[in-house]
């Protein structure tokens, strides 16, 4: 694959540069991990504050760098695809501190962003910087949501599950209709991505979405019974 006269390497999926970038983000997500249950109070907020906007820092420097080296569209590049929108959305949440938004956001990265990192498109491969900047708000948006229920003990139930499914529900309808007027395809509401992908296998469109929308519900349901079966009923949770 090559670039401005240089020659990168093509993504592959499940190859050594994809394992490797999700090696990278385990020892990390580990470390803080570790790292944020051992400080007090404040610095555990401040820290969630910060870890909050490396998503949307890395977001925003790809869109920079992408309108510099290959110009945008509006078909390919408005924050529309679910893990740009949570990627956005993240220090919003976390500084207005709102306890039913961000255990919808953490049913919402953990049930979507990982099957991003599972199967990813950052486009390029390594070291081209959108192989780095897309693990980086992908990585960042599901450190955000360990951090929050791990270290700030943000506990999860059902109704935050049952409204994350509908909010993933309403916003695929308002992209779909966004895709029908710009021809675009965020959310691949309109045809499978180009890569290799869960997708492959649930059928052409329409049958993949009805698919996906049968795996979000077991997703959504196998986090909050491994909440139930990790955390139990913790004193001093923030459902009380």
């Amino acid at each position: 694959m090559e670039m401005n006269g240089y020659e990168y390497q093509v993504y592959r999926n499940f190859s050594v540069q994809h394992y490797g970038a999700l090696f990278v983000f385990t020892i990390i997500a580990v470390w803080l991990i570790i790292k944020g249950q051992k400080l007090d109070t404040g610095r555990k907020i401040r820290l969630f504050r910060m870890l909050s906007f490396i998503p949307l820092f890395a977001l925003l420097l790809r869109l920079i760098l992408d309108h510099f080296s290959r110009g945008l569209n509006v078909q390919d590049d408005l924050p529309l695809h679910l893990c740009r929108i949570l990627a956005v959305l993240a220090p919003v949440i976390v500084y207005l501190n709102n306890s039913k938004a961000i255990k919808i956001y953490i049913y919402i990265a953990l049930a979507g962003t990982l099957n991003a990192m599972i199967t990813a498109d950052p486009g390029f491969g390594f070291p081209h910087y959108e192989y780095f900047l897309y693990w980086i708000y992908h990585g960042g948006i599901i450190m955000v949501a360990f951090f929050a229920w791990t270290v700030m003990k943000v506990r999860l139930n059902m109704v935050s599950g049952l409204l994350a499914f509908l909010s993933i529900n309403v916003y695929f309808v308002f992209v779909h209709l966004i895709n029908v007027w710009l021809s675009s395809n965020y959310m691949y509401s309109r045809h499978k991505p180009p890569v290799t992908t869960l997708m492959d296998h649930l059928g052409e469109w329409p049958v993949y979405i009805f698919w996906l929308e049968g795996i979000a519900i077991l997703l959504l349901a196998a986090i909050f019974f491994l909440e139930k079966l990790i955390f139990g009923k913790i004193p001093g949770n923030q459902d009380e």
